[in-house]
């Protein structure tokens, strides 16, 4: 017989390691099933993998084994239950305002919240307009437009990672629309009037 030997949880990035495992003898032409699909086809009698939260479920093995006469019988491992938990969720982008005119400061910043029991994790954000980056990866979480123009208008997001485990989780977008400045103008006639600039 083969047991299936794996932690029952690990955080989405650390390496999830999944041995079958017999007290006999070793396994050989070992099957790895996740929710009794097939993952992995291996000689050998272990596999390693990413931890995602896609891929909580419930796993087994299968293996062949040495008989009499040198026939190899398939033994399966019971099912177990793996949980993956999240390092942190998805990021949200906000803007510190509503309703821009041209000139303001604006911030916008990406929210998310790691997970406290891996509280030493370091974060990086990065922010992005119409796809194209704006502010590349760094321990800030927000960016800053000092004098918006109409032209800083698009739809942003923003990237949160975490290198050391090479998780990466992107914000849905948020619509920014600059209005352009203000001058006061005075006329031909004497009377005053606006322009967009």
């Amino acid at each position: 017989p083969v047991i299936l030997q794996a932690p029952p949880s690990v955080y989405e990035g650390d390496p999830l390691t999944l041995r079958c495992y017999s007290a006999y003898i070793k396994p050989v032409n070992v099957t790895f099933y996740k929710d009794n699909v097939t993952i992995s086809s291996s000689p050998t009698d272990s596999l390693t993998l990413g931890a995602s939260v896609g891929m909580a479920g419930t796993y087994r093995c299968k293996a062949f084994q040495p008989t009499e006469f040198n026939h190899y019988a398939p033994y399966s491992s019971p099912d177990i239950a793996i949980t993956i938990q999240e390092l942190f969720p998805r990021p949200e982008i906000r803007a510190d305002k509503d309703g821009v005119q041209g000139g303001d400061v604006l911030t916008l910043s990406c929210h998310t919240a790691l997970n406290p029991a891996r509280g030493a994790t370091q974060l990086q954000f990065a922010f992005y307009r119409n796809g194209h980056n704006v502010q590349g990866f760094s321990s800030s979480s927000n960016y800053t437009i000092q004098s918006a123009r109409p032209q800083d208008s698009g739809n942003y997001t923003c990237d949160t990672a975490a290198p050391s485990v090479s998780v990466t989780k992107g914000s849905p977008g948020i619509s920014i629309h600059i209005h352009g400045e203000y001058e006061v103008l005075i006329g031909s006639s004497g009377r005053y009037s606006q322009c967009f600039i």
